[in-house]
């Protein structure tokens, strides 16, 4: 028999919210639900019900008739994704008429099931809404994490609008979508460079720039032990290469600065033994 742990742990995979066909897939019939909702479940809207601990965003979405879709379902998976839209990305059902933009894989838009879209509706609205540096950051992220094979990737980015060939740029040893970016950035500016380099003694270092440029792309999330990162640099140093350390700001928010900063090392020909 179903009961209320196996309820709220299928819940919490979509923010919280659980629709009544996902309660009729677990054997759950509307006798037993209008008993839950007098405990544990409240209800949002017709065929839909929340947790006491459920997300208000997801919640919200839902009672506007939507679910939680493209980067904003994928960022809830874990996938790396730009930080560049903050709002909460939406997908309505085919027949209701919205006002504004929102998202949908390209030329379809499946049925809603749950609050929060599975992986493979999530990316292919992630395709048809992103511009194309974002979108390979997020299928680098997915190879990365072997959520999709490359074969998926080239199917996405065909069924998507952008031209097939940026399938090509994608890379699964991409560690962060920082590191994706500058890799992407550096290549259209014709800069050949290798990444997830092994260095004996070091480790392995994001990108590798002629034979000593070494470029380390910090993340908001990699700051807990920069003790690691001196150590790292100061090894390097020995060993010959010059360290480079980039922070999400100057990525981000500062990158005209940061491009002709590399590109000064590069003309001394620093990179260079």
């Amino acid at each position: 028999m179903v009961g209320m742990h196996d309820i709220e742990r299928i819940a919490a995979a979509n923010g919280g919210v659980i629709s009544a066909k996902q309660l009729r897939q677990c054997g759950v019939n509307y006798k037993t639900v209008r008993k839950l909702c007098e405990g544990n479940l409240v209800a949002i809207r017709k065929g839909w019900y929340q947790t006491r601990t459920a997300d208000t965003t997801v919640v919200t979405v839902v009672k506007g008739g939507g679910v939680v879709s493209c980067i904003s379902a994928l960022r809830h998976l874990g996938v790396w994704v730009p930080n560049t839209a903050h709002d909460t990305h939406v997908r309505y059902p085919a027949h209701q008429r919205r006002p504004g933009r929102h998202c949908h894989p390209y030329k379809s838009n499946p049925p809603i099931n749950s609050a929060i879209d599975t992986a493979e509706v999530a990316l292919g609205a992630a395709a048809n809404c992103l511009e194309p540096e974002d979108l390979v950051v997020v299928l680098d992220s997915m190879l990365n994490k072997q959520m999709i094979e490359m074969a998926d990737a080239r199917t996405i980015v065909s069924d998507s609008p952008h031209p097939n060939y940026l399938a090509d740029r994608c890379d699964r040893r991409a560690q962060s979508g920082l590191e994706t970016i500058v890799r992407l950035r550096l290549r259209e500016l014709g800069i050949q460079l290798e990444i997830q380099v092994h260095i004996p003694g070091v480790g392995y270092v994001d990108l590798l720039v002629g034979q000593r440029l070494v470029l380390e792309t910090d993340g908001k999330e990699f700051h807990e032990d920069r003790d690691h990162d001196y150590r790292r640099d100061l090894a390097l140093h020995a060993l010959g290469y010059l360290p480079v350390r980039l922070s999400y700001s100057q990525v981000m928010d500062d990158w005209p600065n940061t491009r002709d900063a590399i590109l000064a090392l590069i003309r001394r020909r620093d990179h260079l033994r």
